[in-house]
């Protein structure tokens, strides 16, 4: 082959390669769960249309929304509305993913219908920012223990640690199911949406996606998969 063509055909070849690369997004894999199941791929529908793939790559969770925030990843697959009142480069899409509930867990004996200050310590998922959110908006000053797990929370619980743990009820169910009722209390302190943030760097994909989920939630697609994940 002449080496005028073979040269074309390089170009085209990188040119295409460069190309494919442009039309990707890239996010932290969240962690298994129904709800992130059903967001996947929800957004996966939704940047197709906008001829983009999402790519999940395992990274810290601890550490993705700093990233996310620098540039180093594309945005958030799911987060709570104001995060970025903390990460101001992230934009929250305005369609809500889904609804959780925080939850307040103690031991039965303690007392009922409870305030979060009527206990003088309290654990959270250090890398779950809304149960922080909750405290500081309650203004809580008590002794606050960050950890990596919910099965963490409940041993700290169980050995009589900390006297309180928060939770996400979703994230719940899928690390440890149901707890005994004879054991603990459950109670919920709100209910909270997640969202989709972008990167402000992609402003022009902000808005295509934007309008794309809109329209899903209007057709009864977003339902649609939502009775398919099973999520309320």
């Amino acid at each position: 082959m002449p080496k005028i063509y073979s040269s074309f055909f390089l170009s085209l070849f990188l040119f295409s390669s460069n190309y494919l690369q442009a039309n990707e997004v890239t996010f932290n894999r969240p962690s298994n769960t129904p709800q992130a199941a059903y967001v996947i791929e929800l957004l996966s529908a939704a940047y197709k249309q906008s001829g983009y793939d999402i790519k999940l790559i395992d990274y810290p969770r601890d550490e993705a929304l700093r990233a996310a925030n620098e540039g180093k990843l594309d945005g958030q697959l799911g987060r709570i509305a104001e995060i970025e009142l903390l990460y101001q480069n992230l934009v929250r899409l305005p369609t809500p993913l889904f609804t959780f509930n925080l939850l307040l867990i103690h031991r039965c004996n303690q007392c009922t219908d409870c305030q979060i200050n009527d206990f003088k310590s309290v654990s959270i998922v250090s890398n779950y920012p809304v149960a922080k959110a909750y405290l500081t908006k309650m203004n809580y000053s008590g002794e606050v223990i960050d950890v990596r797990s919910i099965k963490t929370q409940l041993a700290l619980l169980n050995q009589n640690k900390i006297e309180s743990i928060i939770v996400l009820d979703f994230q719940l169910k899928a690390e440890v199911g149901a707890l005994s009722r004879e054991e603990y209390q459950l109670q919920i302190l709100s209910k909270t949406a997640s969202y989709h943030y972008l990167n402000n760097q992609h402003p022009d994909l902000f808005n295509k996606i934007s309008k794309t989920l809109h329209a899903f939630e209007q057709s009864g697609f977003i339902a649609q998969l939502k009775e398919k994940h099973n999520i309320n």
